[in-house]
């Protein structure tokens, strides 16, 4: 058993990340699905190669069976949007998250073909056993680029009949780029009883570059045949691919439509018996198709491989056992306990978005859609493969969220809040009360709320959110003047809105009054400051005014000066109690200008001004002399006039 499971886990490391819907495989073959019943296998397809069509194919259910399992199957090129099969009847549109296969044509791709497509779709229920003839319309699509859309339907049914033998199937999925020369390795069959026919059957489409014939197969080295064209039902439609319609039971293997259970496969007949080319009891085989005219991914007409089909007796027997989930559909990061019974060991794939994948119990952690499979083995040679499908809902996500704040002291905040990205109609919540359909939230304080939108699936998302406050009192005054020498009488004029009540500070004092008035008598730096509110103080907005209080300017003038030289009022100037600058202007008698000077002075320092001395250092006589001065504070202006006496 270790040695088989570590063959099939290694074949599968490499192809695992099929599921995952990333190729980058070069190996291996993934097992879609694998079992034994009590009953027989049929499949058929129909295709129109490029474009729209409808036919009809034949598939064969023994009279007395159940149907224990249907699928169809479809692909596409590029990136059309869905579109609506029709067979027999019934409207099909595949979910891309029903997607098995995604490789590229050619490498590097194509761009006009490429991605290439696998996708799904499970009918059980819709498959009546007495029903062997299917009609199929493959739909008109318009608008799309070259290449792009769907082009096939293929029917896999699995019967059930207590009348019969045994039979074991497998469904194997392609998992590499279409290059024109895919090599296959599988393993971890059921045992192959070569007594009895084995079948091999082939899914293609599209054969590539306008060539009948185009695919060599070869199944463990051995040459099948050249395949290529339109089978029989698609015959209206030239290269619309090979498929091996067949089925097995009773221990034997028939064909349908056009193709023939022998040795070989030719032309359109896409289904062999390759039991001669297998040892009995076998669990691995090799198959490869390489096309006669492109097997080099030369050119971008290479086929289109898409599935294939193992169908035998086994030695292996019918073994019970239960999937605790098939097919789901949960929200995102929804908890999900995926769960498989009725073996001895398990092996999940891919190996990715599962807390363990060798255990019959792994919890799914993910955000996105995924199929696995679990292999669930009875003994060390005989397993079953199952697929596990995990939608995941799309996530509603808030398109936006408006708040509008609350007024202070009140209860006026709103939330108005919309949604997309999930499936409407939308329900909100706040705090987890009544749902609202249109998101809008009224009446709401200031505080921090859980907001919760659920679409119609029931997927909701939350966000925390946070109302304002909104203080709507407006505090502002004039104060009149707003600076001036001590002392000083201040009077606001309060131009405050939507307030009723006041307080005032400054000076270290405190009023409450409406319109106060400030007597300030001693020079300084004021900060007068109104908080003002309507009801509720702690709603309340501050406003500050600074007023700056200065002393009054004195300027001492001396009247007369003797320059001698004895360093004694050797100079006519100017002492002042603050900081000013200025200008002075000196003439004599006969209004002759003497001089003419800017100073600044510092509080209590004795500016000078002049020495006594005239233009080219001649000494002035004796006698009067006339001054203007022009005095500057930081808040006023003076100007002087007077005369002084030189004396020597």
């Amino acid at each position: 058993m270790k040695e088989l499971k570590s063959k099939y886990q290694l074949i599968n490391v490499v192809s695992c990340y099929l599921f995952m819907l990333v190729y980058t495989c070069v190996y291996g073959q993934v097992t879609f699905e694998q079992d034994v019943i009590q009953g027989g296998v049929t499949a058929a397809g129909f295709s129109t190669g490029q474009g729209s069509g409808s036919g009809t194919f034949d598939v064969y259910i023994e009279p007395g069976s159940t149907i224990k399992k249907a699928y169809i199957f479809t692909y596409t090129q590029r990136y059309p949007p869905p579109t609506v099969f029709i067979l027999n009847g019934n409207s099909y549109v595949f979910d891309t998250s029903n997607r098995i296969m995604d490789v590229h044509y050619n490498i590097p791709p194509w761009f006009s073909a490429t991605p290439s497509r696998l996708y799904y779709k499970d009918i059980t229920t819709d498959i009546n056993p007495t029903i062997n003839t299917y009609n199929t319309t493959i739909p008109l699509q318009t608008g799309l680029p070259i290449n792009a859309g769907y082009w096939t339907i293929f029917l896999y049914i699995i019967y059930e009949n207590p009348s019969l033998p045994y039979t074991a199937y497998t469904i194997l999925i392609n998992d590499k780029n279409l290059i024109g020369n895919e090599e296959y390795n599988v393993n971890s069959l059921n045992p192959i009883n070569t007594n009895y026919p084995v079948g091999f059957s082939l899914y293609t489409d599209r054969s590539g570059g306008g060539f009948t014939e185009t695919n060599e197969i070869y199944f463990n080295t051995n040459f099948l045949g050249t395949v290529g064209g339109s089978d029989n039902v698609n015959n209206s439609w030239n290269f619309s691919g090979v498929k091996g319609h067949f089925y097995y039971q009773n221990n034997e293997l028939f064909g349908l439509d056009d193709d023939i259970p022998n040795a070989t496969m030719s032309g359109t007949d896409g289904l062999a018996d390759v039991s001669s080319y297998l040892v009995n009891n076998t669990t691995t085989c090799d198959f490869q198709l390489k096309h006669i005219h492109f097997p080099n991914q030369a050119l971008n007409n290479t086929h289109v491989n898409l599935a294939y089909f193992l169908t035998y007796t086994t030695p292996c027997d019918i073994f019970q056992t239960d999937l605790l989930v098939e097919d789901t559909t949960i929200c995102p990061s929804a908890p999900l306990v995926l769960g498989a019974s009725g073996g001895i060991n398990y092996d999940w794939l891919p190996q990715t978005g599962l807390s363990c994948y060798d255990c019959p119990n792994p919890e799914f952690i993910g955000d996105s859609s995924m199929i696995y499979t679990v292999r669930i083995w009875s003994t060390d040679s005989c397993s079953k493969v199952l697929p596990v499908k995990v939608k995941v809902l799309p996530q509603p996500e808030f398109t936006s969220i408006n708040l509008t704040p609350s007024a202070c002291g009140e209860e006026s905040g709103t939330i108005v809040a919309t949604a997309s990205n999930g499936i409407a109609p939308y329900q909100y919540q706040l705090d987890g009360g009544s749902n609202v359909a249109n998101g809008q939230f009224n009446g709401l304080g200031s505080a921090n709320y859980v907001l919760t939108v659920t679409d119609s699936n029931g997927c909701s998302v939350d966000s925390t959110v946070f109302v304002d406050e909104e203080i709507l009192v407006n505090a502002s005054f004039i104060l009149e003047p707003p600076t001036g020498s001590a002392p000083l009488w201040v009077q606001s004029n309060n131009t405050s809105t939507n307030a009723t009540n006041y307080n005032w500070t400054w000076a270290d004092e405190n009023s409450i009054d409406t319109h106060p008035g400030f007597y300030l008598d001693t020079s300084g730096n004021y900060t007068v400051t109104l908080i003002a509110y309507n009801n509720f103080p702690e709603c309340a907005d501050t406003f500050s005014v600074q007023v700056l209080v200065y002393d009054s300017l004195q300027v001492i003038i001396p009247n007369v000066f003797t320059p001698n030289n004895d360093h004694s009022n050797d100079f006519f100037g100017i002492t002042t109690n603050v900081p000013t600058s200025g200008t002075v202007v000196i003439f004599n008698r006969w209004g002759n200008l003497i001089l003419e000077k800017d100073f600044t002075t510092q509080p209590h320092v004795f500016e000078p001004f002049w020495d006594g001395m005239l233009f080219g250092n001649e000494k002035a006589t004796e006698g009067v002399y006339f001054y203007q001065l022009e005095v500057r504070t930081e808040n006023q202006v003076e100007v002087f006039h007077g005369f002084v006496t030189l004396a020597r």
